[in-house]
């Protein structure tokens, strides 16, 4: 992953790092780092249309 915290030393294990898309891609937890995650660009789509 890009600037990798693990390689840089500022933690232990992906999952340890708080902002990591980690959880996300291993098992699909919400976390703080969205992923493939459209629906505030299809609400602001429906409002549009409306």
């Amino acid at each position: 992953m890009h600037r990798n915290p693990v390689v840089r030393g500022l933690a232990a294990s992906p999952e340890d790092w708080r902002w990591s898309s980690y959880r996300s891609y291993a098992y699909g937890e919400a976390g703080l780092v969205r992923i493939n995650d459209w629906t505030w660009w299809e609400e602001k789509i429906r409002r549009s249309a409306g």
